[in-house]
């Protein structure tokens, strides 16, 4: 039973017991009752509230939370780490998604206790089996944001509703939400993403794009997969290393891949959902002398 569910139970419960009382006893909406038993309503009302909050909202605020635990937590390094320098380089494109949730930088297996790669498979990604894996991971080397930020992109700099524009550019349904979502989110970040030095002007979010979004997350959830034997190796050194091959194709550098990295979460989160601390996670790994990204991407 999902968030929602529960709230209408609870509701449900709340108004049946209501009812009961009002048939049993005529009196209970007396002037006196009422003041009587007003503190009581009151609290009922602040607890349903809080209630609706934390199942509407509780998912937003935990993308917030991880994103600050991440940045005081710091990178994590395995030192048992027998993988080569190049392996170790392609580990690293999910960088910046491996600090945010506590995991190694370094290594192929993400380092996590298996609940929490259950709880990051299950409930962030809807992946609880092979298939889902593999459709999953497919999706975001073959599809991902890259498939739609060219025409959210016009839209946004249209400065115009997205809405009929982007209707003759995905005449699918589902991409069409994605797309008009993507575009307010843009909308709505885009000043929180100069203010974090991420762009300068509407010309960087075209040079940067959101390919390292969509490499960096398969990276990191290729791994999540693996750890919970969802995929072989050979699978998963397949996945990566297609990110890899990408990464260094269209970046020159680690700045410029995480500034892709973190328009493109900009574009899935909106604002509030802790970009700013994503830009401090990435800017920690392209100065802390320990990280991966100290090699030159050009070199890895």
């Amino acid at each position: 039973m999902n968030g929602k569910n529960i709230l209408i139970f609870i509701l449900s419960l709340g108004f049946t017991f209501l009812m009961y009382q009002l048939f049993t006893n005529p009196n209970l909406l007396s002037s006196e009752n009422i003041e009587q038993y007003m503190p009581y309503y009151i609290f009922g009302v602040v607890i349903l509230t809080a209630l609706f909050f934390l199942f509407t909202k509780a998912k937003k605020f935990l993308k917030i939370f991880k994103a600050l635990f991440g940045l005081l937590r710091g990178m994590r390094l395995d030192p048992k780490s027998t993988l080569s320098d190049q392996e170790k380089a392609a580990i690293s494109i999910s960088a910046i998604y491996s600090v945010q949730q506590d995991a190694y930088v370094n290594t192929l297996q993400t380092g996590l206790s298996k609940g929490d790669v259950q709880n990051l498979l299950f409930n962030w990604w809807s992946i609880k089996d092979s298939q889902q894996a593999i459709e999953t991971l497919d999706y975001l080397q073959n599809k991902g944001y890259q498939f739609y930020f060219p025409h959210v992109l016009e839209a946004f700099q249209q400065k115009q509703l997205p809405e009929e524009f982007l209707a003759t550019r995905f005449p699918i349904e589902e991409d069409f939400i994605k797309g008009v979502e993507q575009t307010y989110n843009l909308n709505e970040c885009y000043e929180e993403l100069i203010n974090d030095r991420v762009i300068q002007r509407d010309g960087d979010l075209a040079s940067y794009g959101v390919g390292g979004w969509d490499y960096g997350r398969l990276v990191f959830v290729t791994r999540l997969c693996y750890d919970y034997e969802l995929i072989s190796e050979a699978q998963a050194w397949q996945y990566i290393n297609y990110a890899y091959a990408q990464t260094q194709k269209k970046f020159n550098s680690w700045q410029a891949f995480s500034k892709s990295y973190i328009i493109g979460r900009a574009l899935w989160g909106g604002k509030g959902t802790g970009n700013s601390g994503i830009a401090a996670i990435a800017d920690d790994l392209l100065e802390n002398a320990k990280s991966p990204w100290k090699v030159a991407l050009s070199q890895a």
